[in-house]
């Protein structure tokens, strides 16, 4: 019973993994992390107000005319990564400083949403037309507009991004791009805002991003051949695909869901095993019985039929315990699960079914052997 119990805790277990899982490969992530390969550059202090724009506007530029690569961009965080976040202030609606709303936002140059396959609803992108002597802009996603604008028209509207109160520039949103899931695959998609690097000079740290059709990983010695041709000491660091990127955010429920299936196989083997020793054992001290009960008149099939029963009576007893400490440990695990409830039935069905039929079959070749006994040397046994 105690090994029929753990067995189906930890069946349980990988099965509501496994099915979150699937789910979560069934998410739309909002744009196709195909092809993608993604890298870091860090430049030094000596690259100072447009320093850092010029460089990676020039490493884009060079990037982008290399073959086999049909899109490059860099931002400051990309999807699933949402790390950074801002405050804000809606104009024609003064908040409190302790109570402004706050949004993800992404310094991105103006190839960044094509490169990332994220499409614009309505207005335009950040463009070349931006620039540190024009008018603050930014583009935001519908999140940002279902939340703090519903009801109106985005384009055209002004916030005032960050810092002291008096020394908020005023933006003007002049797009909207589809929702793309930010946080993750799991995580629902946040507000954010995209403001174009141009109209930047404080970020020096950004991540580029290039689209190819091909492998990857091909373009790796290209791109650090066009960074040397700009800053022979500049390193490339944190190299990965999108789809990387994407699978290191369920990790946790992967590695959980290998564990668990590699400890409930042990589980289940040692059950069958435990079940078959078991019933063995009592087959062996009752062949005198099962004379007594042929001689009598019992058939073969009446005999397996009592042997199994016993056998699913103790399964069925297990598997009952072992419900129950699932139900318990899955409202514990419940933040590696993903669109399926800890008391999932067709998980918990299975499970058990699975179990019976285990158990079945660790019991049937003692049952038939039980079956097997001759009445005559039976009777003489003892």
């Amino acid at each position: 019973m105690g090994e029929i119990a753990l067995a189906v805790v930890l069946l349980a277990g990988a099965g509501l993994l496994i099915r979150s899982l699937f789910a979560i490969q069934r998410v739309e992530p909002g744009f196709d992390p195909r092809g993608v390969l993604t890298m870091r550059l860090t430049l030094p202090p000596e690259y100072r107000n447009e320093g850092a724009t010029l460089f990676f506007r020039g490493l884009i530029d060079r990037v982008r005319r290399q073959p086999g690569v049909r899109a490059a961009g860099a931002a400051s965080q990309f999807p699933p990564m949402g790390a950074f976040e801002t405050r804000f202030q809606l104009e024609g609606r003064e908040a409190p400083e302790g109570t402004l709303p706050n949004a993800d936002i992404t310094v991105a140059s103006r190839d960044y949403l094509a490169t990332l396959g994220a499409p614009l609803v309505s207005g335009r992108g950040c463009s070349a037309i931006d620039g540190l002597t024009t008018p603050p802009v930014a583009v935001a996603n519908q999140a940002f507009v279902s939340r703090y604008m519903a009801g109106g028209s985005p384009l055209g509207q002004r916030i005032a991004l960050g810092g002291p109160a008096g020394d908020r520039r005023w933006t003007e949103i002049v797009g909207v791009v589809s929702d793309v899931r930010n946080h993750g695959l799991i995580a629902p998609t946040q507000p954010e805002i995209f403001v174009p690097m141009e109209q930047q000079t404080v970020w020096n740290q950004l991540f580029l991003l290039i689209r190819t059709d091909g492998d990857p990983g091909a373009l790796l010695p290209l791109v650090r051949r066009e960074v040397a041709a700009l800053d022979p000491v500049q390193p490339v660091y944190a190299v990965r695909t999108l789809e990387d990127a994407l699978a290191e955010r369920v990790f946790p429920q992967r590695a959980a869901m290998t564990l668990l299936s590699v400890f409930a196989a042990m589980a289940v083997a040692l059950a069958a095993v435990g079940i078959y020793g078991l019933t063995s054992y009592a087959v062996d001290a009752r062949t005198r019985e099962f004379g007594i009960r042929m001689a009598v008149g019992a058939d073969r099939g009446a005999v397996v039929r009592m042997v199994l029963g016993q056998v699913l009576r103790v399964a069925a007893a297990g598997a009952f315990f072992g419900l129950g400490l699932a139900l318990v440990l899955g409202r514990a695990a419940s933040a590696l699960l993903f669109r399926v409830s800890p008391g999932d039935p067709l998980t918990l069905g299975g499970v058990v079914l699975l179990l019976a039929v285990v158990a079945a079959a660790a019991g049937w070749i003692p049952a038939r052997r039980a079956s097997a006994v001759d009445p005559s040397v039976a009777l003489r046994h003892e």
